[in-house]
């Protein structure tokens, strides 16, 4: 079994029956697995410049 892609998720008749049944549309929907990856992206990019950035020198270890 693998992650669906958002155009797989968008095209499963599992999920559009969901949909239907929440009367949430294809285009929310859509843009809510946009926004959520966006998302995902930023925080992803964020933790990794926290482990790449260099300490700060505390004001008792500057010379």
């Amino acid at each position: 079994m693998h992650d669906m892609t958002m155009s797989e998720a968008l095209k499963d008749p599992l999920i559009r029956k969901m949909l239907r049944a929440d009367k949430v549309s294809l285009g929310m929907f859509a843009t809510l697995l946009e926004t959520a990856a966006k998302e995902r992206t930023r925080n992803l990019a964020a933790k990794s410049w926290e482990r790449c950035a260099l300490p700060t020198m505390s004001a008792e270890n500057k010379v």
